[in-house]
C-alpha cells in the first residue's frame, strides 16, 4: 500500500488503542515520547504543528531547555520509525504527511461536519454511523502525555456522544431501533448521569413496544441522581416519563409500572480488558446483517485454543443483547475439557427449565425436547450461546427457529454446520503487535512496556501473538515487578520449557499444556501420531510433501485435514501448513517422548526426500560435474515432485530454507552423516544464487563434521570445497585458505587432477574480489593446465568462464574475448542456460573494451533476456551495468543512465561490490565514463 510517488501508506488510529500501520502492516513505535510525537502530529494531520506546542505534548509545563533540539531529535527517532517522508519540517514545526483520512480522528471530524451540512435524513444517519465506527474504545490509549488527555480526550468523547445521540434521533425518526437499546446501555455504563443517553434510551424502548422497560429505566435512572446528586432528573426526562406513563392504558397502568418480569440473562460477564478487535466485532455485526430473518441466525466462531474465542464471543453478545429482549441463553458444551461433552439430551433438559418449563412437562426423547424447545421459543428473539462445542451433532437439536440467534465458539471448524445449516463463520486469528502490546499493557502497566520496547516485541513474538499466552505474560511482569520483562523473555526463550512458565497451576483454565492435550486427546490416533511427528518439522511451516515424509503412512492428506480442521494446524494457503509457535512447542514435546527408532525413521525419510529433492532443484539451477555422484536424481521416490524450471526450484528453496537448513542439522544429531553432508552440499548452489551467506556457512560445517565422522575421502573434498566456497561468500579468507589447502592436499594425495583443478579454480576467487585481477587469471590458468588433456568437461568450460571474466576486468580484453568464445559452446551443448548468459555478459564487456558496440549490445541482449528468464537479480544488475556502458559509448546517455539505475536498484539490497561503481557511473554522466 504505498502513495503515488512511492511512499508507503501511514496510517494511524487514536480512537482506541493507540495502533500505526506502514503500507498496510502494523508497526510497533518504541519509546513514549515517539509515541506522543505520533498522537500530537496526528491530532493536527495535514496541518504545521508548532514545536512548542510538541513540545508540551511530550513535558508538559516543564520542557527542557533546549525544546527545539529535544523535539527534533525525538523527531528524528519517530522518522527511523515511520520513514522520512512521513513528517515534513515547516517553518515553525512539523507536520504529519497523512491524508486526513488516513488518521481517524480527523477522518471523524470531518464526517461530522458532513453529516451535519447534509439535507437527507438517511444520508446524514449513514455518515454518523460510517463515524461511529471509527470509536474502537477510549481515545490516545498508550499514549502517556497529560496535556493530550486533558486538551483532547474531553472534547473527542464529548463529540461521540453528541453524534451518536444525533444518529440515536435518526434511528428513531426512520424506525430503525433494531440494537440502539444495547448500545446505549453499553454508554451509559461508561457515562451514567447523561440525561440525553437516559432519555434516548427510553424512546428506544418505547419505539420497540417495551414501554415497560423504559418506564423501569426511569425508575433506575431517579435513582442513581438521588444517590449520586441528590436531585430529580431533569425536566426532558420527566416529560418523557409522564407521556409514557399517559401512553399505556388504564388496565395496564399498575403492570407497567412494575419491574419486567424476569427474563433470562445467562451470559457470563464480561471482561474488563477486552482488547483490539474492532474488525472482528465488525464483521460479526456484518455477518448478522445478512443472516435471513425468517430463519435461525447462526453465527460460527473458531480458532486455535487460548485465541480469545469466547472473551469475543460474550463481548459481541453483550453488545447486541438489546436486540434481544426475550432472553440470553448460554450454556458450556464441554467439548474441550476434563469432563464429558454435553450430549444434546442434557442440554435440551437445561434450556427447557432455564425457558421456564416445569421439569415434569419436560419430554424423555431427544426429538421431543427439541420441538418443545422450538414452540417454546417461537415468535421471541434470543440469544443462545453455545460454548466450547465439540461436533456439529452435539447442537443441531438445539437450535430454536426464526428470531433467535445462535452463537457457537469451538476449536474445530464445524464444516458441516457452515455447508449443511448455513452458520457463518468468523475465525480467530493472533493478536497484531500492536494489540498485544495494549494487552500487555492493560496489565502491566504502560511505564513498563514503554521502557522495554525491544523486549516487549520479543516476549509477544515467544507468546505467539495468543491472547491467552499473552494475558499469562503479563500476569507475570505485573506479580514481579521488581524483575524486567527482559528477564521474562530470557525464561521464555527456552522452548522446552515455555508452556511450563506461562501457565497457573491452580487453574487449568489458564494452563496452556493442559488446554493444548484436551484438543490433542480428541484426535484419532492417525492425526495424534501425524501431530507428534510435526514437532520434528524444524521451521514454522511445511507442505504435504514434508507431512508425508515423516509419516510414512498412506492417507496423511486426511490426518492432516483433520489437524486443520481441529486448529490444531493452521492452513494459511493452499497446500500450505504451519504450526502455531506454542503448539509447536507442545508438538516438539511430544516429538521428544516418541520412540528414538520410529524418530529416527521419520528424520531419515524426510532427509531422503529432501536430498533427492535439492539435487533435482541443483541439477535445474546449475549442474556441478560431480552432482551425480552425490544423489541419483533419476531414482524414483513416491511423493517427490519435479521442478518446472530455475523460478520454480528457487522458490522452493526459499519457501522451505528453515526446514532444509534444520533438517540439515537434525540428520547429523541422529546419526544420518551421510545425508547430511550431501544435502549441504546439494543446497551450496542455491545458497550462491540467493545469497544466503549465513545459511550457507552453518549447513556446510554440519556438512563437513559429518563427512569427517564417516572418513571417506571424497565426501571430506566436496564438503571442504563447499565450506570453502561459504566463507568466500562471506569474505572469511583466513578461513577459505585453510579449507582450501585441505581440499587441495585432499585431491593430490589420490591423484585426482580434476579435482585439484576444481579447487585451484574456486581459489581464484580470493585474488578477484580483492581486484588483483592478474592474479586470479594466474590462479585459473594453473587450474586450466591441471586439466588432463581433452578432459575436463563441464569443468572446463567453468575454468574458461573464470579466465574471461578475469581477462575483462584486468584489462585484456582480447584474451577475454578468446576464453569466453572457447566456452560459450561447451556451456550450450550442456544446455546450462545460467552459465551461458553469465558467457554472453563477460563478453559484452570484453567487446565494450574492444570498441565492438554493435557485436557488445548482440551479447548484452541475450545475457539479460536469459537472466531475467532465470530470476537472477544479482546477475542482471551486473549486466545492466555492461549495458549502459554500451548504450553510454553510444550516445544514449539517458538510456545508460536509466540501465545504471535499474542495476543500483537491484544491487543495493544486496550490498554488492559493483554499487560504488554505479554511484561513480550515475553520478560522472556525460563526463565521457565508459567510453
Amino acid at each position: 500500500m504505498t502513495e503515488a510517488d512511492g511512499r508507503r501508506r501511514l496510517r494511524v488510529r487514536l480512537l482506541g488503542p493507540f495502533e500505526v500501520r506502514l503500507g498496510g502492516e502494523p508497526i510497533v513505535v518504541s519509546g513514549p515520547k515517539q509515541r506522543i510525537l505520533l498522537a500530537a502530529l496526528a491530532l493536527f494531520a495535514g496541518r504545521d504543528v508548532p514545536v512548542d506546542t510538541l513540545a508540551r505534548a511530550v513535558w508538559g509545563e516543564r520542557t527542557p531547555s533546549r525544546a527545539k533540539a529535544s523535539v527534533q531529535t525525538h523527531v528524528m527517532r519517530l522518522r527511523q520509525q515511520v520513514g522520512d517522508g512521513a513528517i515534513s519540517t515547516g517553518r515553525d514545526g512539523y507536520r504529519l504527511a497523512a491524508d486526513p483520512d488516513d488518521v481517524d480522528v480527523t477522518r471523524f471530524a470531518a464526517l461530522l461536519r458532513r453529516a451535519a451540512a447534509e439535507g437527507d435524513p438517511a444520508v446524514e444517519r449513514a455518515l454518523l454511523g460510517e463515524a461511529l465506527a471509527l470509536w474502537q474504545g477510549e481515545p490516545l490509549q498508550s499514549v502517556r502525555s497529560d496535556v493530550l488527555l486533558d486538551e483532547h480526550v474531553p472534547q473527542l468523547v464529548e463529540s461521540h456522544l453528541v453524534a451518536v445521540e444525533r444518529r440515536v434521533d435518526l434511528d428513531l425518526d426512520l424506525g430503525e431501533v433494531d440494537g440502539v437499546a444495547g448500545e446505549l446501555t453499553e454508554l451509559l455504563v461508561r457515562h451514567p448521569l447523561r440525561e440525553p443517553l437516559w432519555e434516548r434510551l427510553m424512546r428506544v424502548l418505547a419505539a420497540s413496544g417495551r414501554t415497560a422497560e423504559a418506564l423501569a429505566v426511569y425508575a433506575d435512572c431517579r435513582e442513581r441522581f438521588a444517590d449520586e446528586l441528590g436531585v430529580d432528573p431533569g425536566e426532558r426526562l420527566r416529560a418523557l416519563h409522564l407521556e409514557l406513563l399517559n401512553a399505556v392504558p388504564p388496565d395496564d397502568a399498575g403492570e407497567a409500572a412494575e419491574p419486567p418480569a424476569l427474563v433470562p440473562r445467562q451470559l457470563p460477564h464480561d471482561t474488563t480488558r477486552f482488547t483490539a478487535r474492532g474488525a472482528e466485532l465488525a464483521e460479526l455485526d456484518r455477518l448478522l446483517e445478512q443472516a435471513q430473518p425468517d430463519a435461525t441466525a447462526i453465527v460460527l466462531i473458531d480458532g486455535t485454543a487460548g485465541v480469545g474465542k469466547t472473551s469475543l464471543a460474550v463481548h459481541w453478545a453483550h453488545r447486541i443483547a438489546g436486540r434481544y429482549p426475550d432472553g440470553q441463553f448460554f450454556l458450556d458444551m464441554r467439548g474441550h475439557s476434563g469432563d464429558a461433552p454435553v450430549p444434546p439430551e442434557a442440554a435440551l433438559d437445561t434450556l427447557l427449565r432455564a425457558a421456564g418449563v416445569r421439569p415434569d412437562l419436560i419430554p424423555s426423547t431427544v426429538e421431543g425436547r427439541s420441538a418443545m424447545l422450538r414452540t417454546r421459543f417461537a415468535g421471541t428473539r434470543t440469544i443462545l450461546m453455545l460454548d466450547n462445542v465439540a461436533t456439529a451433532g452435539q447442537v443441531r437439536p438445539l437450535f430454536g427457529g426464526p428470531g433467535q440467534l445462535v452463537v457457537i465458539t469451538s476449536r474445530n471448524q464445524l464444516r458441516g454446520l457452515v455447508a449443511r445449516d448455513g452458520a457463518r463463520r468468523l475465525s480467530v486469528r493472533e493478536f497484531s503487535a500492536a494489540a498485544a502490546a495494549c494487552l500487555l499493557a492493560a496489565s502491566a502497566g504502560d511505564d513498563r512496556i514503554a521502557d522495554e520496547p525491544d523486549a516487549v516485541t520479543e516476549l509477544v513474538a515467544l507468546c505467539g501473538h495468543l491472547p491467552l499466552a499473552i494475558a499469562l505474560a503479563a500476569e507475570y511482569v505485573s506479580r514481579f515487578r521488581d524483575n524486567t520483562i527482559a528477564e521474562l523473555v530470557d525464561e521464555l526463550r527456552d522452548e522446552r520449557s515455555r508452556l511450563d512458565v506461562l501457565r497457573d497451576p491452580h487453574d487449568e483454565g489458564t494452563d496452556l499444556r493442559a488446554t493444548f492435550s484436551l484438543s490433542y486427546n480428541a484426535l484419532r490416533p492417525e492425526a495424534a501420531r501425524l501431530f507428534r511427528l510435526l514437532g520434528l518439522v524444524p521451521g514454522p511451516r511445511f507442505d504435504l510433501f514434508t507431512a508425508s515424509a515423516l509419516d510414512g503412512r498412506p492417507r496423511t492428506r486426511a490426518a492432516l485435514d483433520e489437524l486443520v480442521a481441529a486448529h490444531l494446524v493452521n492452513q494459511p494457503g493452499r497446500g500450505r501448513f504451519q504450526l502455531h509457535d506454542l503448539l509447536r512447542a507442545y508438538a516438539s514435546g511430544l516429538a521428544e517422548d516418541l520412540d528414538p527408532t520410529e524418530r529416527r525413521a521419520a528424520i531419515e525419510r524426510l532427509a531422503e526426500r529432501y536430498v533427492l529433492l535439492a539435487g533435482r532443484a541443483r541439477s535445474v539451477l546449475s549442474r556441478p560435474p560431480r552432482l551425480r555422484e552425490v544423489v541419483d536424481i533419476d531414482r524414483e521416490l513416491d511423493g517427490v515432485p519435479e521442478f518446472d524450471g530455475h523460478g520454480d526450484a528457487l522458490r522452493w528453496i526459499e519457501r522451505d530454507r528453515d526446514n532444509l537448513v534444520g533438517t540439515v542439522g537434525l540428520a547429523a544429531a541422529h546419526g544420518l552423516d551421510d545425508l547430511a553432508w550431501r544435502l549441504a552440499w546439494l543446497l551450496s548452489g542455491a545458497w550462491l544464487i540467493l545469497h544466503n551467506v549465513q545459511e550457507w556457512v552453518s549447513t556446510a560445517r554440519i556438512g563437513l563434521a559429518c563427512a569427517e565422522r564417516l572418513g571417506d575421502g571424497d565426501a571430506i573434498f566436496l564438503s571442504l570445497n563447499n565450506l570453502a566456497m561459504a566463507h568466500t561468500e562471506a569474505a572469511d579468507w583466513g578461513e577459505v585458505r585453510a579449507c582450501f589447502e585441505r581440499a587441495l592436499a585432499n585431491r593430490r594425495a589420490r591423484g585426482d587432477r580434476e579435482g585439484e583443478a576444481q579447487v585451484l579454480s574456486n581459489m581464484g576467487a580470493e585474488p578477484f574480489r580483492h581486484g588483483d585481477f592478474e592474479g586470479a587469471v594466474r590462479m585459473y590458468e594453473q587450474a586450466l593446465a591441471a586439466l588432463p588433456e581433452g578432459g575436463g568437461g563441464l569443468f572446463r568450460a567453468y575454468v574458461l568462464l573464470n579466465l574471461c571474466g578475469s581477462c575483462a576486468e584486468a584489462g585484456r580484453a582480447r584474451a577475454a574475448l578468446s576464453y569466453g568464445l572457447r566456452a560459450l559452446p561447451l556451456f550450450r551443448e550442456a544446455s546450462e542456460r545460467s552459465y551461458e548468459a553469465i558467457c554472453l555478459s563477460n563478453l559484452a564487456d570484453a567487446c565494450v573494451a574492444l570498441g565492438d558496440y554493435d557485436e557488445a549490445m548482440v551479447y548484452s541482449d541475450r545475457s539479460l533476456e536469459y537472466f531475467r528468464e532465470l530470476g537472477r537479480g544479482r546477475q542482471i544488475g551486473h549486466a545492466l551495468v555492461v549495458r549502459g556502458r554500451i548504450l553510454h559509448a553510444k550516445g544514449q546517455s539517458d538510456a545508460a543512465s536509466e540501465a545504471w539505475r535499474e542495476a543500483r536498484e537491484l544491487l543495493r539490497p544486496l550490498d554488492d561490490r559493483r554499487l560504488p561503481e554505479l554511484d561513480a557511473l550515475l553520478g560522472d554522466q556525460g563526463s565521457g565514463v565508459g567510453t
